[in-house]
């Protein structure tokens, strides 16, 4: 009794027929019932699997064929007093001498935590494919909104003393800066990690959000904010994680078509090795943030795919992107969401946020903030496979005053640097067929060591491990970018300056 009660693994004993003769501690205690309440009763009758009817049926079927002298395995979910729980289940018989069947053996082990772990790959795996599709879109529609930004700029410059130009350029850039933070939005959905990280107060997003929450959930959805007191701070980028409680807000309401209740609630929180092991966290202190609404809730066979990229609980009427935003978003924060919903009562999403103490990541001041000369007289080689941009570049510089040498990969780059004489600084894209920019900047650091190097990029890309550059990834330039941007960022580079490019461009 003492050996089987001290396993880890659920153990219960049947008659042929399915009748409990015994059950050891284990599946008693998760369920919070003594021995007494399920000995006498059929297995699929008992308090394990009373929640479901579906799985009740199949637990029956387990057991008839077990009885046929067939042993049958499978995953399942039991009704526990902490809530449903993943179990590898199976079910035996157990012969006499003579080969008759005397009982039937029904084991069980948790297999919640690799449940969860398969689910957050195969969901991981589904976001990673949509990245790279998204990336790539908004890589190419970058390129699009560089040239209309840049040959807007440079019209702006040479014609803004013809009266009513300036008004008409300042709309095209307008337009094309508005088309420039949708692809940031895009960007930030396909990268691995936040870009515009910064140390953040929940409780201040949550307070500069609240007007725009309340209009978007209108008059009949009450709004309630329950923050902490204590101001924990969480190294997040704020846009984010504006548009991510925004698209909750937005579900909630759909959730409350004759109207409810919303609140947001903030706690600090340290997470046991258990908790957070079930959330696929470390053991550590988190911010919670609760979205809480009183809707009609969502069914528990939908819990699983509602962060599923194009899945949706909305119909016709949503995209199936919010949640899976969310979901990203919180990815690349370092945290995670949970999500526990009730029908006719309503639905909480729990995001956890860890804890930001140090300030080894505090971003520099920017050095573009003061009067820089934005011409020059030095010769620079533009290296780009895309014509348009290749194009634009050269005409920023050229018009700047820059002499201006072109090619459409690294290989060309470097044929070019062999032949010309006096060139003092390559400005290349980082994707390109046949040698990329970080290859490149490789060769030409290495032959050329006083030639200044400046990549740009609308692509994500994994950082390369050497130092030089790691340097050269971390002060690159984000395209699309203006023609006074680019200006100075190569003039601070040409006079030595040092600066950091997550403050170098908006």
């Amino acid at each position: 009794q003492q050996l089987l009660d001290g396993m880890l693994s659920m153990l219960v004993t049947l008659q042929p027929d399915g009748t409990i003769i015994f059950a050891n501690k284990p599946p008693l205690e998760i369920t919070g019932t003594l021995l007494a309440d399920v000995i006498g009763i059929k297995l699929w009758d008992s308090p394990w699997f009373s929640h479901n009817n579906k799985e009740q049926a199949q637990v029956k079927n387990d057991c008839l064929r077990a009885s046929k002298a067939e042993k049958v395995a499978r995953e399942l979910e039991i009704t526990t007093s902490a809530g449903l729980l993943w179990i590898d289940y199976s079910v035996h018989p157990v012969f006499d001498e003579r080969g008759d069947i005397i009982y039937l053996v029904a084991e069980g082990t948790d297999a919640s935590a690799r449940k969860h772990a398969e689910q957050h790959l195969v969901r991981h795996q589904k976001m990673q494919a949509l990245s790279q599709i998204v990336g790539g879109i908004a890589h190419d529609y970058n390129n699009m909104l560089g040239v209309i930004i840049g040959y807007s700029g440079l019209l702006k410059r040479r014609y803004s003393t013809v009266e009513g130009a300036d008004k008409f350029i300042d709309e095209i850039i307008h337009a094309a800066y508005r088309g420039e933070q949708l692809t940031k939005k895009m960007l930030n959905f396909s990268r691995p990690e936040n870009t515009d990280s910064s140390p953040v107060v929940i409780n201040q997003t949550l307070d500069n959000i609240r007007d725009t929450l309340a209009k978007s959930l209108t008059a009949v959805i009450q709004l309630k904010c329950e923050f902490s007191d204590e101001r924990w701070l969480a190294w997040i980028d704020n846009g984010d994680c504006e548009d991510a409680i925004l698209n909750l807000a937005i579900n909630a309401k759909y959730a409350m078509p004759e109207g409810g209740s919303l609140t947001l609630c903030t706690e600090n929180t340290h997470l046991s090795k258990d908790k957070a092991v079930a959330l696929n966290l470390a053991e550590n202190d988190y911010i919670k943030l609760s979205v809480c609404d009183t809707g009609c809730g969502i069914e528990d066979s939908l819990l699983e795919k509602i962060f599923d990229p194009f899945y949706s609980t909305k119909g016709t009427e949503g995209n199936g992107l919010g949640l899976s935003q969310v979901y990203g978003f919180m990815e690349r924060s370092g945290g995670a969401i949970s999500v526990s919903s009730e029908l006719g009562k309503g639905t909480q999403f729990d995001l956890y946020f860890p804890r930001y103490q140090s300030q080894d990541n505090e971003a520099p001041t920017s050095l573009l903030d003061g009067n820089i000369i934005l011409n020059g007289t030095e010769k620079i080689l533009v290296v780009d496979d895309e014509p348009a941009l290749k194009e634009l570049a050269r005409e920023i510089l050229q018009d700047a005053g820059y002499t201006v040498l072109t090619a459409s990969d690294g290989l060309q780059a470097l044929a070019a640097l062999a032949a010309e004489q006096n060139i003092a600084l390559v400005l290349s894209d980082v994707v390109m067929p046949n040698m990329d920019g970080f290859a490149m900047a490789r060769e030409i650091q290495s032959r050329y060591p006083a030639i200044k190097i400046q990549l740009t990029s609308g692509f994500v890309f994994d950082h390369p491990a050497d130092n030089i550059n790691l340097e050269l990834a971390n002060n690159i330039i984000n395209k699309p970018y203006s023609p006074d941007e680019l200006l100075k960022r190569l003039r601070l580079l040409l006079d030595g300056a040092c600066i950091n490019s997550e403050n170098a461009h908006g």
